[in-house]
């Protein structure tokens, strides 16, 4: 799922994550995030900026396998 984070320069940019919700709900949808502190500012956003329960605005699920 491509999800928007709002990097530490201001740029708002997309990354792609997993999802890993229960395919039976099909009200959420739920992603898993490794925090990673020396990565390139997307993860660290993630856990920086968001919440549990946050509502965001992102692409539609696409398959890359």
């Amino acid at each position: 799922m491509q999800v928007p984070v709002k990097l530490a320069n201001g740029e708002l940019a997309l990354r792609h994550y997993s999802i890993c919700s229960n395919p039976l709900r099909g009200d959420i949808y739920e992603i898993a995030v490794l925090n990673e502190p020396n990565g390139t500012d997307g993860s660290t956003a993630v856990f920086q900026q968001y919440q549990l329960g946050l509502v965001l605005g992102c692409q539609l699920p696409e398959n890359y396998f």
